[in-house]
């Protein structure tokens, strides 16, 4: 690695001071790629395999630790050597040359690179190192932030990360704003992101808490590079289609700013009209262009202090689905974990709307997060998307919540939640990714006796919704000659197709007064080993804390801390 003067090179980890990356193996069967003519451009030896893996994973770790646009990367396998320049939509990977035989030409290379600009150089211009005063102001912005989040039964470590350290420093970033003719720019600080995607290709999406000084408000600030289809509805203008049409339980959108001089430059080179001659065909790739995208800040589903929090968030989000196709004539399509969020009155908002599509234009393909994707999507990955899958997602979203956080009599020992992460690929026919049939098993078989909360009110809620869906695929699966079978499937979906009958379904469980006050648990409650061991570090960096958290008068950490979002969020795929 390549990393600026005085920056200790037995430092670790050193992702946020790499320059650039070299791969160095030393055969050349390690190569992960191929120049021969009529063979892919991927090396498909398992030694290839090994090194693109590790190319990939490098190049993902560095771009998510640095404010980038682009990334050069260096291989050398023998005596072959390969540049790689990794953007948002692809990698461009040259020809080899012999190191013995032409080392001028890496000798160049590094000469001409350490001639140019931050900016040629890959990093985004748009952001730079906060001074030890914007550091400061973010950390007192934090400061009261975490006291609420506090307030919620987040942990401190799960707060006060967000502030930046030496793997992450924080920076300012700049947004420019464009409203009814008027242009302005505003700068935020922000830390280490609470969320982010470690991909080098694709959205890459990073949220982060952050301060702006025009304001002194603490805002949520996501960073993401969206699609640049002709025709392809920004979430700012989503945003402001809904409400105009007076669609409830949506996140403040403040604004949104475009880069479009940062734009990809690989799915360029994908088209054949800009692809050089010398250049292997290729599939055509997605072209990007860089925003960011200010909201209000919310909290996660799990910071709940009880069963009912939940149900009435997730309860307001439905509502919002069915809103925004009514009046806005718009569906979601990622209905997760992630994206139905608590408001500081302890209300529900539905977040990320950057994959929404208009209901006349829609694509046809499944989009969604994995783990929360409805069963038809999950069978049928070319399946127009509908309302219906939404709400389905939003049934899988308590479910899964409802089994991790929210306290049940007693965990089953027989009992599996892998229907969430559920995958089959079928190589021999067309390789696509499906699953389903462990959720379909459960809405049709319903949830075994041993499977009961606590909280009787959400134990009915929750049996309620899978007996509702459950009917919906009995009927549709076990067809009857006789009339009042169909008529019977008729109305159900119906009634889900208006919303009437699972908004009457929450609505019928939130009027009663049973519900506990206190049934939140702080330990997972399906955690895997790894994520018990991942937990124990965790409350060991907590004790540390607490010396930390003292002198920046928070109240120390707790004993009993929130464990942080359960595994299938953490690991979840978008499509």
């Amino acid at each position: 690695m390549l990393l600026p003067e005085g920056v200790d090179e037995h430092s670790a980890p050193i992702w946020s001071h790499c320059e650039i990356y070299i791969e160095l193996r030393t055969n050349e069967s390690h190569d992960a790629f191929s120049d021969e003519d009529g063979e892919p451009l991927e090396s498909e030896t398992e030694e290839g395999n090994e090194t693109r893996s590790l190319l990939t994973k490098h190049a993902a770790d560095l771009m998510a630790c640095q404010h980038r646009c682009f990334l050069f990367t260096v291989e050398i396998c023998g005596r072959r050597v390969r540049f790689l320049r990794w953007d948002r939509s692809g990698c461009t990977v040259s020809a080899y040359f012999d190191i013995y035989q032409e080392p001028e030409k890496l000798a160049a290379f590094f000469y001409q690179y350490s001639r140019l600009t931050r900016e040629l150089r890959g990093h985004d211009p748009t952001a730079k190192i906060a001074s030890s005063e914007e550091q400061e102001a973010l950390q007192d912005a934090i400061k009261d932030f975490a006291m609420d989040a506090r307030a919620r039964g987040l942990s401190a470590s799960q707060v006060l990360h967000t502030m930046g350290n030496e793997c992450f420093a924080p920076h300012v970033v700049t947004v420019e704003r464009t409203e009814e003719d008027k242009q302005d720019k505003l700068q935020f600080v922000v830390g280490m992101p609470f969320h982010d995607e470690r991909t080098p290709c694709g959205r890459a999406t990073r949220v982060y808490a952050a301060y702006c000084a025009e304001t002194g408000e603490l805002a949520c600030l996501k960073d993401t590079w969206r699609t640049d289809d002709e025709g392809f509805q920004t979430e700012h203008d989503i945003y402001d289609t809904l409400n105009k049409a007076g669609v409830s339980h949506l996140a403040t959108n403040l604004f949104e700013g475009h880069y479009m001089m940062q734009e990809t430059l690989t799915s360029k080179l994908t088209l054949e009209e800009e692809r050089p001659k010398w250049m292997k065909p290729c599939n055509d790739m997605t072209p990007r262009v860089h925003c960011r995208v200010i909201q209000q800040l919310g909290f996660p589903l799990y910071s709940a202090k009880n069963s009912k929090e939940v149900v009435a968030a997730i309860r307001d989000a439905v509502q919002c689905v069915y809103e925004a196709r009514d009046k806005a004539s718009i569906l979601h399509r990622d209905l997760s974990l992630g994206n139905i969020l608590l408001d500081k009155n302890k209300g529900g908002f539905l977040n990320d709307w950057d994959l929404a599509s208009s209901c006349e234009n829609m694509r046809l393909g499944r989009t969604g997060t994995w783990q929360f994707l409805s069963i038809a999507l999950l069978q049928d990955p070319h399946k127009k998307h509908s309302v219906q899958d939404d709400v389905e997602s939003a049934v899988w979203v308590l479910l899964n919540v409802s089994l991790h956080y929210l306290k049940l009599k007693e965990k089953p020992s027989t009992f599996s939640i892998a229907f969430f992460d559920e995958v089959r690929v079928d190589e021999a026919a067309d390789g696509i990714p499906r699953g389903g049939r462990g959720k379909e098993k459960l809405f049709m078989s319903g949830l075994p006796k041993s499977v009961h909360w606590e909280c009787a009110p959400l134990d009915k809620l929750i049996r309620d919704l899978t007996r509702f869906f459950g009917k919906i695929f009995v009927l549709r699966v076990f067809r009857n000659p006789d009339p009042s079978h169909f008529e019977e499937l008729d109305k159900l979906q119906k009634d889900l197709e208006s919303g009437d009958g699972i908004l009457n379904i929450f609505d019928d469980a939130l009027k009663r007064d049973d519900w506990l006050e206190h049934d939140r648990v702080f330990e997972d409650q399906f955690a895997t080993p790894e994520q018990r061991l991942e937990k124990r570090v965790r409350t060991n960096s907590e004790k540390t804390l607490s010396g930390m958290l003292a002198s920046q008068g928070l109240p120390s950490t707790s004993t009993r801390t929130s464990a942080a979002a359960p595994s299938p969020a953490k690991k979840a795929r978008r499509w």
